[in-house]
């Protein structure tokens, strides 16, 4: 049953082959915990594996545990209990092997759980889910009074006027696992009917705009008059007075706001790791490591399969790390299409309600986190002022702890008693302080990742640990690539940053929205302006290229220090000259101090105002700033786009983008993208890079919904860049 590895790489480990223990490919739940089990008693290293192929797992022979879980539900009592198709639980040297294997999930629940473990790793599977909870629907066709919605495969649906109901694949029970109803729940003995919330995600653009809840007016349902079934799995919208059909390749995004479970679960968990990972879904939230020492996330690509009909991949956040004391690395990852950040780094401020000498009682303040621990004997706390984020001068070590233990719902799951090796001081009046654990404020490093159609931040990062966020290209983030905040009036997230690196990075924004904000955005939700009072410190931005239209690049508010050198800041698709410049500033700088540009260059067109406010001239240098020339060869552009096997509309195309409906048994085309000059490009479909042929043709098989082939296009030395995105849209 256990034999060492014969691999090179593993010499130290013992296998553990999860077909010894009555594999069911119908649903690997049992086995796999029966491994697992078994792992507990073999000594040293070992590698748990799951050989090639197709594995069905089911919530009804999953563990179930009571965990609360931050940034979720709280402590909503009806939530507490997770179904965890993974389960690790005070495992140590473990690594659970996928090797390729396809995890084909059902019903609700967690993909995996890390619980008190040591030096444990999963790997090498790839994950989708039957029926996710975020329904997806592609408009395919659009006429003058109506559209047709692509519905994926899975799902089942129930018209009745302009209201439809969908109903998941059915449970052991013979009932679905889910049901979503509008505007009133059937009368079946299902939790949390309904769905409430709806994204929009412009496959033509690759754009994802911010979401709406369903009671307010928006284009789904806004005039909507009938809706009916035209072909199977084919939905026709068709509308009235105060309603207009969507565009080809609007994908409406529709979902419940209740965040039931995380997709994946780290606590208490040592030096863990998540690599190489094929991530379709996740549900209720996603990967979310709380009160943890060192996570590494490495070659995870988070996208909806192709041909699978969908782009959501989450819910909300997809990588979440609420506490950590040790290393965080977050690296070579594919981040797309998820419903909030991409990445979220933060702890939680706890407010302080009652005060004793050395005892001192503090409350969970947002009802989406609760009921877990978040100090221990001998942490380090600060007390920190919620109107100004500073820091009391004063520092504490836990004695004693009285609070919720994460897994026991018979505690106050909302309050926690601190005992300190010292009184607080005076300045600690409740309500007006919040504690801050400074033992878990992690070093970060994030580099080599891509983050594309994001409908809110690409990252938001607030630890007091050293950052580094490197060689990262964030693509199409709707509100701030990197946000940094410090907040303790909204979300409680923790903590200020005080040694802050982004270099080498790309940004491309080609348009702006409504909900636009700077590519790097430094705004603490209190503090004001007083330059005195910085709330953060030690910010460097050096060496990047931004791509964007009208937005500024950096808008940073009560920082100390900010160092900006060598960036390139070029418009994307620059207009010809002579064209109007742009009228917003480059930067926008507020009650800070020691601010520095230096050394940098912008393109033609690119305004070089810097706006600052609330602050001293000497506290701001600005030298150096280089207009690049026009270069002498043509800005990025495409010559021309050839096909074989279907016909494209020819350039130019509005927004650089195009979609075609391809008939239904179309299978594989071939395409050809000729740039001007001869300037180089680069070509992916559905995100991951592809190579052409020696003659430039691409072939490319066409999959059910969308297939989405893109072409990057660089002039020399980057300053000037364009992306081109074809979206061949398919019913079968």
């Amino acid at each position: 049953m256990n034999r060492p590895l014969d691999e090179a790489s593993h010499p130290d480990e013992t296998l553990i082959d999860v077909s010894d223990f009555s594999l069911d490919p119908g649903d690997l739940t049992p086995a796999l915990a029966r491994a697992l089990e078994h792992a507990r008693s073999v000594p040293g290293p070992k590698r748990v594996v799951v050989p090639p192929g197709v594995y069905h797992v089911h919530p009804d022979h999953a563990p179930v545990r009571e965990f609360y879980v931050s940034n979720t539900v709280g402590s909503r009592e009806e939530h507490r209990h997770k179904r965890i198709a993974v389960l690790l639980e005070d495992l140590c040297d473990v690594t659970i092997d996928g090797e390729g294997a396809t995890l084909v999930m059902h019903g609700q629940q967690t993909l995996f759980a890390m619980i008190r473990t040591r030096r444990a790793s999963i790997r090498g599977f790839a994950v989708d889910w039957v029926t996710p909870r975020a329904i997806d629907l592609t408009v395919i066709h659009s006429g003058p009074d109506h559209h047709d919605l692509l519905v994926p495969a899975g799902y089942r649906y129930q018209i009745c006027g302009t209201e439809v109901t969908w109903l998941s694949e059915d449970s052991s029970s013979g009932q679905p696992h889910w049901v979503y109803h509008r505007p009133e729940p059937l009368d079946v003995p299902l939790p949390d009917l309904g769905y409430d919330f709806m994204q929009i995600t412009d496959l033509q653009t690759g754009r994802a705009h911010g979401g709406t809840m369903l009671d307010l007016p928006n284009p789904l349902r806004s005039g909507l008059v009938s809706v009916r079934e035209i072909a199977p799995g084919v939905l026709r919208h068709t509308y009235g007075e105060g309603g207009s059909p969507s565009a080809l390749g609007t994908v409406f995004q529709l979902r419940r706001t209740m965040r039931d479970t995380p997709g994946a679960l780290l606590w208490e968990a040592k030096d863990s790791v998540i690599a190489d990972m094929d991530i379709g879904y996740l549900h209720g939230f996603g990967m979310i490591a709380q009160m943890t020492d060192s996570v590494t996330v490495r070659g995870v690509r988070f996208r909806a399969p192709a041909g699978s009909r969908r782009t959501t991949v989450g819910f909300a956040d997809l990588v979440q790390i609420s506490g950590d004391k040790g290393t965080v690395v977050i690296e070579d990852n594919d981040f797309g299409f998820s419903h909030d950040d991409a990445i979220n780094i933060h702890n939680t401020y706890v407010q302080l309600v009652a005060v004793d000498g050395p005892v001192a009682t503090f409350r969970f303040m947002h009802h989406e986190t609760s009921g877990f621990p978040l100090f221990h004997p001998g942490d380090t706390v600060a007390l920190v002022d919620r109107d100004t984020m500073l820091d009391l001068p004063w520092a504490g070590t836990v004695i004693d702890v009285h609070g919720p233990s994460g897994q026991d719902h018979s505690v106050d799951l909302e309050n926690v008693n601190l005992t300190f090796d010292e009184p607080l001081p005076d300045a600690a009046i409740p309500g007006r302080v919040v504690a801050e654990n400074l033992t878990y404020n992690p070093a970060v490093a994030v580099r080599r990742n891509r983050f594309q159609s994001i409908a809110t931040r690409g990252m938001l990062v607030t630890t007091r640990g050293s950052v580094v966020i490197e060689d990262n290209r964030f693509e199409r983030v709707e509100m701030a690539s990197i946000y940094v905040s410090a907040d303790a009036s909204q979300w409680y997230e923790s903590s200020v940053v005080r040694d802050l690196v982004i270099r080498n990075n790309v940004f491309v924004r080609p348009a702006t929205s409504t909900r636009a904000k700077a590519e790097i955005l430094v705004e603490p939700t209190a503090a004001g302006e007083d330059p005195s009072k910085a709330a953060h410190s030690g910010i460097v931005i050096r060496d990047n290229v931004f791509l964007s239209a009208d937005i500024p690049v950096l808008d940073a508010r009560s920082v100390s220090g900010i160092s900006f050198t060598g960036n390139t800041i070029v418009r994307y698709g620059p207009d010809p000259l002579g064209e109007p410049t742009p009228s917003g500033p480059l930067a926008i700088v507020r009650g800070c101090t020691a601010v520095q540009f230096r050394g940098n260059a912008t393109g033609q067109g690119v305004n070089q105002e810097l706006t600052y406010h609330a602050m001293a001239a000497d506290d701001l240098i600005v030298e150096g700033f280089v207009r690049l020339e026009p270069p002498q060869a043509p800005l990025a552009a495409l010559e021309s786009v050839e096909t074989e096997g279907l016909s494209v509309p020819p350039l130019p195309w509005p927004a650089d983008s195009v979609v075609v409906r391809v008939p239904d048994d179309l299978a594989r085309i071939r395409i050809r993208f000729k740039p001007v000059d001869g300037h180089p490009v680069r070509l992916a479909v559905h995100g991951i890079p592809v190579e052409p042929d020696a003659d430039g043709w691409l072939a490319v098989t066409l999959e059910s919904g969308a297939t989405v082939v893109e072409c990057e296009v660089e002039a020399p030395v980057g300053v000037s860049k364009r992306l081109y995105r074809c979206v061949l849209l398919r019913a079968s």
